[in-house]
């Protein structure tokens, strides 16, 4: 007598797909990667563009200020987190400033001149943004008289 199994393969074992699942997701991780990395990014770049407006802006109204009254007016100014105000003094409620403050610090230079006659009176003002608590910008500038 001849007994043959024949072997009928009618699924696939617990194994093979098992094996099958951590393949797709290893590559499904491989996709996904870049588009959520891009994603960060993409967010870490918005905080930097509206720091940057807020410091300029800042900036734009001490320049703007008369040179006597912005050491008085400015030095040590702070806006909290969801205080910061536009150039007409109003709170800016747009929620995407929620988490920014800003912090301003003026200081007098006497600069000396070439000819060395005299010397010139400078005011160096840096207002420095920060995004929930963690500092992100700083801007610089100097004024004359």
């Amino acid at each position: 007598m001849n007994y043959s199994r024949k072997k009928h393969n009618l699924g696939i074992s617990l194994v093979e797909a098992l094996l099958a699942a951590a393949v797709l997701s290893i590559a499904a991780a491989a996709v996904a990667l870049p588009f959520s990395s891009g994603a960060l990014n993409q967010h870490y770049g918005r905080q930097q563009e509206l720091a940057t407006q807020l410091a300029q802006s800042m900036l734009a109204e001490i320049a703007a200020a008369n040179f006597s009254q912005i050491i008085a007016n400015y030095n040590g100014y702070s806006e909290a987190a969801g205080a910061i105000c536009d150039s007409s003094g109003t709170i800016i409620t747009d929620p995407a400033y929620s988490k920014f403050s800003r912090t301003v610090s003026c200081a007098y230079y006497n600069v000396p001149q070439i000819n060395g006659n005299n010397s010139q009176l400078y005011i160096r003002s840096i207002v420095s943004v920060s995004y929930d608590n963690k500092p992100i910008m700083q801007l610089t500038a100097m004024r004359t008289q």
